[in-house]
């Protein structure tokens, strides 16, 4: 049973890890989100790398998703597992 308890915290910890740096990679995302569509709403421009930087690393769903797989995984490894090539490039 100890061991269990044991495994079960050790493959708790890799999860743990990724959303406490989901959430300051959210924290990041929001701020410079939140500054760029208050110029827009202000009507000024935004430049075409702001642009892209939304559609892309200001794009969060992805990582988002991977945490809903490996929160619902009966495992940490068999989480990871499932993903693709591209999620498991996140998870890294």
């Amino acid at each position: 049973m100890l061991a269990l308890k044991h495994s079960s915290l050790m493959t708790q910890k890799p999860l743990d890890n990724l959303k406490k740096g989901f959430s300051k990679l959210s924290q990041r995302v929001k701020k410079k989100t939140d500054d760029l569509y208050a110029k827009l709403s202000q009507q000024e421009a935004i430049s075409s790398a702001d642009e892209q930087w939304l559609d892309g690393e200001g794009n969060t769903v992805d990582e988002q998703r991977i945490l809903d797989i490996l929160e619902s995984a009966s495992d940490y490894e068999q989480g990871v597992a499932q993903l693709d090539d591209n999620g498991q490039a996140i998870v890294k």
